[in-house]
């Protein structure tokens, strides 16, 4: 039994894009993408699924990274769009597309198990919105890796196991502070 099917790259071109997710919709229950969901001139996403997704969901979030997902339904069938920032499409996928699948598919767990835990660590910027940082969870502490938390970046990401939520107008976060962190699948 097939669970998942994929389709590869797609040039930036609205009428090719337009077949392989309608090709996607035909044998697929749900459609996941990454990439081209911004607002530049060859992020063709937005466009798309403001026309065949009745209803849209929702146009964008209100986070960082992922602000640009979006999510509608597709002749009853649910498409996601994420992303093409890879921590970006990983933090959207764990918070949002991945329970929303496992709700559809009648599973009771479908909510990112979460916890408090005390940082080792700093963050020194201030956050005006939501943000999520990828973090490392043991026992009743968390830390940061040391890299970029830019969501294009990888670094550290192969080693964390959870993300730090961080609430929006959040001043920096400093070593022994109490945070809320959401595990990964």
């Amino acid at each position: 039994m097939n669970f998942v099917t994929e389709y590869h790259l797609c040039r930036d071109e609205m009428s090719e894009l337009r077949q392989v997710i309608d090709n996607a919709l035909k044998s697929c229950d749900a459609v996941i993408t990454i990439g081209g969901g911004a607002v530049g001139s060859t992020d063709l996403m937005p466009e798309l699924l403001f026309q065949i997704a009745k209803p849209l969901l929702f146009g964008h979030v209100i986070m960082k990274p992922g602000g640009h997902m979006a999510a509608g339904l597709a002749g009853g069938k649910p498409i996601f769009s994420l992303s093409g920032n890879p921590f970006a499409a990983v933090a959207t996928f764990e918070l949002l597309c991945l329970p929303a699948l496992l709700h559809l598919a009648g599973l009771e767990q479908c909510i990112p198990r979460r916890a408090t835990l005390r940082l080792r660590g700093s963050f020194s910027k201030a956050n005006k919105r939501r943000r999520f940082l990828r973090a490392m969870a043991q026992g009743d502490t968390v830390t940061l890796p040391v890299c970029s938390h830019a969501s294009g970046s990888l670094c550290g990401l192969t080693d964390c196991n959870c993300m730090i939520d961080v609430p929006e107008n959040c001043p920096a976060l400093t070593d022994d502070d109490m945070v809320e962190v959401v595990y990964f699948a």
